[in-house]
């Protein structure tokens, strides 16, 4: 169920996540034990792996993308933070409605639609797998079908 007017949507390989929304990334990927990987000007990475979110895409640190409402709050690449919400890495790098932003062997398409409130963020894993996950006003469980 989205949180209010909010909500998302993920998918792998083109098939539809329904546990990757309204989710607690610590939880869907079941970290045992926290290791501090990186650094937040204003949050702790267990902080922000123990909030929920409108769209958690990725199944592990390795790469994982936390959409809430129409804003990234966190991109994770090979393990490490390549953006955690604070820093402000990523408001430079996203100067336009579509951006590309590397990390290595991680391509990270955005799309960011503020007049509709809505962000979409699509990458391919290192095992090959494509992800897409889509938050913002009206989206997910309780507006829209899951096609």
């Amino acid at each position: 169920m989205a949180f209010g007017n909010w909500g998302g949507k993920v998918y792998k390989n083109n098939k539809p996540l329904p546990n990757h929304c309204d989710q607690i990334p610590s939880q869907l990927i079941n970290l045992q034990q926290y290791q501090r990987i990186g650094h937040s000007q204003n949050l702790s990475v267990p902080n922000i792996l123990n909030n929920a979110y409108h769209a958690v895409i990725g199944d592990s640190l390795q790469v994982l993308v936390l959409l809430y409402k129409y804003f990234i709050v966190a991109i994770y690449a090979n393990g490490k933070p390549l953006y955690e919400k604070g820093d402000y890495l990523l408001d430079h790098k996203i100067t336009k409605t579509k951006s590309i932003i590397q990390a290595e062997d991680i391509t990270f398409f955005i799309t960011e639609n503020r007049n509709k409130n809505k962000i979409e963020v699509s990458f391919k894993d290192p095992e090959g797998n494509q992800w897409i996950g889509i938050s913002g006003m009206g989206i997910g469980e309780g507006f829209e079908k899951w096609d």
